[in-house]
């Protein structure tokens, strides 16, 4: 794919975290007004953690970095990993940390997820030897797990006017790209972030400490989040006998995902897309 590269972790982190002004708007009850501006990050969650195992990028024809995905280990001490494809293959799998595309359409990020999930495997094998030499335990990566809202909503906290751009990372995406049906988790809606008085979305997390008491103390506006959906790639070409074996390998509950079935893109909002300067996914 002419454009697509490996990149340092920093550029992608700078990427993600990249400042761009929206209309915030409001519901009121049948359609969207528009309201004060807003500003958010291309990615709803910052540009993450230095710590990964490979960042990848997509380039326009003009040189401009337009699509990033970050390779990392699962957080939680790997807890989503387990509840994905349980505690025996947890360890054969990789997680999807951070992914973003702007300017592209959704072909060409279908693309480009099948381009870096079909060189994975062996661009982290190839950093074994390395690792190694740090005493570090090699990877043996077969499966990438990545959470996700199936639905592609792109408003959230509609109610407080807040406005946040699409990952462009949607259920969809993965979908056409090949991804399997891993459920969805059990995850509560809560207050995952807000809007600080600079107009930008913040974590509620700061240093490990939790913020919401003193925010809500505040009246701050908050962003809540709930269920998302697990989507899994196996690290191999569809149609190997290691892909079949791969597959083979999974719980039960991991299955081929039908658009529209198993509360799976039953809601597929598209709107206000265009004001945001983004491709559908």
């Amino acid at each position: 794919m002419e454009g697509f590269s490996i990149i340092k972790p920093q550029e992608a982190i700078e990427f993600l975290n990249s400042v761009r002004p929206g209309r915030a708007l409001t519901w009121n009850g049948s359609e969207f007004q528009q309201g004060r501006k807003a500003h958010v990050t291309r990615h709803s969650r910052g540009g993450g953690s230095l710590v990964e195992y490979v960042s990848y990028g997509l380039l326009s024809p003009r040189g401009k970095l337009v699509a990033v995905a970050r390779i990392a280990p699962a957080p939680y001490m790997n807890r989503p990993a387990v509840t994905a494809v349980g505690d025996k293959l947890a360890c054969n799998t990789v997680y999807l940390s951070r992914q973003c595309a702007v300017g592209i359409d959704g072909e060409t990020l279908v693309e480009f997820i099948q381009e870096y999930t079909g060189r994975l495997r062996q661009d982290l094998l190839a950093h074994n030897p390395a690792r190694q030499k740090k005493g570090k335990s090699d990877i043996d990566a077969r499966y990438l797990l990545s959470l996700d809202d199936p639905y592609a909503r792109i408003i959230e906290g509609a109610k407080g006017g807040i406005l946040a751009q699409s990952n462009a990372a949607t259920g969809k995406v993965y979908v056409k790209a090949g991804a399997l049906d891993a459920g969805i988790t059990k995850s509560r809606e809560q207050p995952t972030r807000y809007i600080g008085e600079d107009g930008q979305l913040h974590s509620i997390y700061q240093s490990g400490k939790n913020l919401l008491p003193e925010l809500r103390l505040k009246g701050a506006r908050l962003v809540n989040e709930g269920q998302k959906r697990r989507f899994l790639f196996i690290l191999a070409a569809p149609g190997t006998l290691e892909y079949a074996a791969w597959r083979r390998a999974l719980p039960a509950w991991v299955i081929e995902p039908e658009w529209g079935k198993n509360d799976l893109g039953v809601t597929q909002p598209r709107l206000l897309l265009r004001i945001l300067g983004l491709q559908p996914a």
